[in-house]
């Protein structure tokens, strides 16, 4: 569960040009974040002797001395890692040496954290690679379960190609820079006899530029 932050965290700076307001509103969230985690996980030690966690809040490991502290790690932030300068182009030259110097104490402290983890588990052989590539650490893969009383292999009468029940490629990427769908359109429009689906959320930052891609 994600503790919830006060809304003086959310603020979207719409009043400042856009690429200032992108790195304000991103940094703020995420100092937002760090505090949620960090002041309302201090009650948890009294009640658990096992706590796991995820995401980019490892700043909160300070208030587990002396328990057992499992990380699943579905990826290693990737604005101070393999991304960090792809997010640096977005940052107006006036801000970049601030942003540079706030992202080395985001990494340095992530790695300070990270350390303090004993079990450190994810979700894939190629977020596993990532990690030992950034952090020099091991860790155990364990992947996201499927409920595969839901999820079932159709029957073999079922497959046929008809009108209602045509192949199809699904692409459930967040439409962002980092996730290259606009590749994936790219290649599907110089392949029209194949149909593409694309899942999104209301908040994704490339939407509007994919759309417009797809239009």
């Amino acid at each position: 569960m994600i503790p919830l932050m006060p809304k003086f965290f959310l603020h979207d700076f719409s009043w400042m040009p856009k690429n200032i307001a992108f790195v304000c509103r991103n940094g703020l969230r995420h100092f937002g974040l760090k505090w949620a985690f960090s002041v309302k996980t201090r009650n948890l030690k009294k009640e658990y002797d096992i706590i796991i966690m995820s995401g980019d809040c490892l700043s909160a490991v300070k208030n587990f001395k002396r328990k057992k502290i499992m990380y699943y790690c579905h990826t290693i932030p990737r604005y101070l890692f393999d991304q960090r300068e792809a997010y640096e182009k977005k940052v107006p030259k006036s801000m970049l040496m601030v942003y540079q110097y706030m992202t080395s104490r985001f990494r340095a402290e992530y790695l300070k954290d990270l350390r303090k983890i004993k079990i450190l588990i994810t979700n894939s052989k190629n977020t596993q690679k990532r990690i030992k590539t950034f952090t020099k650490r091991d860790a155990i893969i364990l992947y996201p379960p499927v409920d595969t009383d839901f999820f079932t292999a159709a029957q073999e009468d079922k497959r046929q190609d008809t009108e209602n029940n045509k192949k199809y490629f699904l692409s459930f990427a967040r439409l962002s820079s980092i996730k290259r769908v606009d590749r994936i359109v790219s290649a599907f429009q110089n392949m029209p006899e194949e149909k593409l689906i694309l899942t999104y959320g209301k908040n994704d930052p490339e939407r509007e530029k994919i759309f417009t891609l797809i239009e």
